[in-house]
């Protein structure tokens, strides 16, 4: 009878232990404040460069309604200057286009904002976050029938090429 307990606590470790190891690997899934904890737990530089991309990723633009969102993409830019991992120049865009959102430069935002979609575009990047907060720039710019124009253009690059998971904010903005 101990033997079978000691083979069943060793199948339930291992199926926790492999479970966490995928969990690990799939961000998605990870809200944003359990990323965060998971950045402080990571070892080397480079899972940290991996978790604070994510972060980046899965975060709206900085502006005035998300300002208490920490800013992740200093230390991605400056982590990736020292690894070399991916082209910062994305990631440098949205740092751009946050501080002219800011400054209420809407159309130019959205111009930054459509060129960094592009490049992600051609990495197939899982994008969400990215294209919600342009929506919010549409409406800003009282723009409506370019946000049309331009959401049913992107749901249909996404249905076709992927990833799908950005066929959604595309609903979402078609659908406002």
């Amino acid at each position: 009878m101990n033997s079978v307990r000691v083979w069943l606590l060793l199948a339930f470790c291992s199926i926790c232990c492999i479970n966490n190891t995928w969990a690990q690997q799939d961000f998605i899934h990870y809200k944003m404040d359990s990323l965060a904890k998971v950045l402080s737990k990571q070892k080397t530089p480079k899972d940290s460069l991996r978790v604070l991309q994510q972060l980046v990723d899965f975060t709206p633009i900085h502006v005035v309604e998300t300002a208490d969102y920490p800013d992740d993409i200093t230390p991605l830019l400056r982590l990736n200057k020292t690894l070399k991992a991916f082209d910062p120049e994305p990631y440098e865009k949205i740092q751009d286009a946050t501080k002219t959102w800011r400054a209420k430069k809407y159309t130019e935002t959205l111009a930054t904002l459509k060129t960094v979609v592009d490049e992600f575009d051609k990495q197939h990047k899982q994008i969400m976050m990215l294209l919600l907060s342009m929506r919010v720039l549409y409406n800003l710019t009282d723009d409506q029938q370019g946000r049309l124009k331009y959401y049913t253009a992107k749901l249909e690059y996404y249905q076709v090429n992927g990833p799908q998971a950005n066929t959604g904010p595309c609903y979402h903005a078609i659908a406002g």
